[in-house]
């Protein structure tokens, strides 16, 4: 489904709607989609609404800090043109802070581009209310990791090669991208000198994976490519993909838009210090865990590894030039 909608779009429609409902309305913008709507509550509370497809179902209320789901509710709408009763669903921001407001216009919308049943909607409110629980972690590690991966699917894409829909759908997942049944690859960053990697030892297993590593050498720098950048890049190419989106809004959520423009990399030692690598290349254990053994974890020196040549990497990738899925 295509609501053809735009997230800076919807803000500004919403920013105009200065004159607020009563209580227990809601002011109403029409999206492209004749059972989807955007609006505000008596409060200015952003909402974001679809028709139940199923009226006749109970209605079922969920509230987190920030997030509110009425589902099955009977609401009035008041378009500003006529007013009109219907059983829909109503999501509701109660956050005022502009950061959190532009995640939920940007991921309803990537929501809409995939599906709006009852079951789903309900879905959608738990993964949003992970994104909208308060806290105060940061890992500048993980961070540093989540760089490598928006830049693996930048660069890939700068030479036709175009492996974003192949990202991992969750977070924490064995390898960063899974091509197909055998085809895996694996992102690894290091801010040091040597190319020294850190491996889970499943993530080596030649037995069971074709596996490609992305070796990225990084040097803090107060030029060149930014997190933000990378961020504002990704955004755009899962517009309608919610998951992948949550992922990414979830991992940066703790840090301000000026942090993530500090996150900076020197964009010359990255192209320079860009290496795959055949994990049949990768020094590892060549054996399996041992029974009972589980979650084994080492560091690999990759310096006197040989990088795949241009050739071979193409042939690794034929499958994903210049297509999209």
């Amino acid at each position: 489904m295509n609501t053809q909608l735009n997230k800076n779009d919807i803000i500004t429609a919403l920013a105009q709607l200065n004159e607020l409902p009563p209580e227990n309305e809601y002011r109403l913008i029409k999206s492209n989609d004749d059972d989807v709507y955007y609006g505000k509550d008596h409060s200015g509370h952003f909402v974001f609404v679809i028709r139940s497809e199923e009226p006749k179902r109970l209605p079922i209320m969920k509230t987190t800090g920030l997030l509110v789901l009425n589902t099955n509710a009977h609401c009035v709408f008041d378009h500003k043109i006529n007013q009109e009763g219907l059983t829909a669903h109503v999501l509701t921001c109660l956050s005022i802070n502009s950061l959190d407001q532009d995640a939920f216009i940007r991921l309803t919308a990537a929501f809409l581009e995939q599906s709006h049943k009852n079951d789903d909607v309900t879905a959608f409110f738990d993964s949003l209310t992970r994104l909208f629980k308060r806290d105060d972690s940061r890992d500048d590690l993980t961070m540093q990791g989540l760089f490598g991966e928006l830049y693996a699917i930048k660069h890939l894409d700068s030479l036709g090669i175009k492996i974003y829909p192949y990202w991992q759908s969750q977070d924490r997942m064995k390898f960063d991208f899974t091509i197909d049944s055998r085809k895996r690859m694996d992102v690894k960053t290091t801010t040091k000198q040597d190319r020294v990697h850190h491996f889970r030892h499943e993530q080596l297993r030649l037995d069971l994976y074709d596996i490609l590593i992305m070796s990225i050498q990084l040097r803090p720098s107060d030029k060149g490519v930014t997190m933000l950048s990378l961020v504002n890049y990704t955004r755009d190419l899962y517009a309608s993909d919610y998951r992948r989106l949550m992922i990414i809004e979830e991992m940066i959520k703790n840090y301000s838009t000026e942090e993530l423009s500090e996150m900076c990399y020197d964009s010359q030692i990255l192209e320079e210090n860009i290496a795959f690598f055949d994990a049949t290349d990768v020094p590892r254990f060549k054996e399996p865990s041992p029974v009972g053994v589980s979650n084994a974890e080492y560091d690999v020196d990759l310096t006197s590894s040989k990088p795949m040549s241009a050739e071979s990497l193409k042939t690794w990738f034929k499958d994903l030039s210049n297509t999209d899925e």
